[in-house]
Formats: structure tokens, C-alpha cells, sequence
């Protein structure tokens, strides 16, 4: 348990990190969110599958790869590198950006945080 609190930490550290360069205030951890997105994450890895749950009432960011593409920080860093896609005068949704404005969107005070900590043997 103390390794997976300790991955937990680390993930809100890069998120509030990437959160504090927008003047976004930091997240916090939610237990019920966090085991919301737990439960789905092991779906995802007991079925093969990668894809966002229907009807979720929660913004969400999946993400994975595998050897330096799938360590936590270049994870949450490539949802924030679509910053450099993002139109600040604009300012709305866009496809190509979703998981940068997820990561610093300002009404957000909780993240799903474990849903892409996916471990498979």
C-alpha cells in the first residue's frame, strides 16, 4: 500500500506541477474518485481494452506506453505538451487538446488520478 500511496503522490505532484504554470490552484486527492477510476483502469487491463468509459460523469485522461513512454512523467507530461496546440484567445475544447485543458482545467479541485496506472505482468 505504501508504494501505491507513494505513486498516487507522485502523480498529484506532476498534475498540481503542471497546474501551478497556468496559475491553476492544486488538486487534491478524492478516495471515491480515485477508486471510480481504479475500478475502471482494471477493467481496461482485464479486458485488453483502451477506451474512455460511456456516460462518465468525470473528465478523464488515459494514457500508456511502455519502457521511458510509460513512466508517470512522460505520461502526464504528453497530456501537457497539447499545450502547444492549445488557442488561448480562443480558449475551448478542442480534440487535440482535451487532455492539456483536463490537467489544468481551473473548476477542477479533484482528479481521477489512478485511471492510467495500469500494471500488467
Amino acid at each position: 500500500m505504501l508504494k501505491q500511496l507513494e505513486t498516487i503522490t507522485q502523480v498529484l505532484d506532476l498534475h498540481n506541477y503542471y497546474r501551478a504554470q497556468h496559475q491553476v490552484g492544486p488538486l487534491k486527492l478524492n478516495n471515491s474518485l480515485n477508486n471510480f477510476a481504479q475500478e475502471w483502469a482494471n477493467r481496461l487491463a482485464s479486458t485488453g481494452s483502451f477506451n474512455h468509459r460511456s456516460n462518465n460523469r468525470y473528465g478523464e485522461n488515459l494514457a500508456m506506453g511502455s519502457g521511458h513512454y510509460g513512466t508517470m512523467q512522460s505520461l502526464v507530461k504528453g497530456w501537457y505538451d497539447e499545450v502547444r496546440s492549445y488557442s488561448f484567445g480562443w480558449g475551448g475544447f478542442s480534440g487535440s487538446t482535451g487532455h492539456f485543458t483536463q490537467l489544468v482545467w481551473r473548476v477542477n479541485t479533484f482528479h481521477m488520478i489512478l485511471e492510467f496506472i495500469i500494471y500488467l505482468p
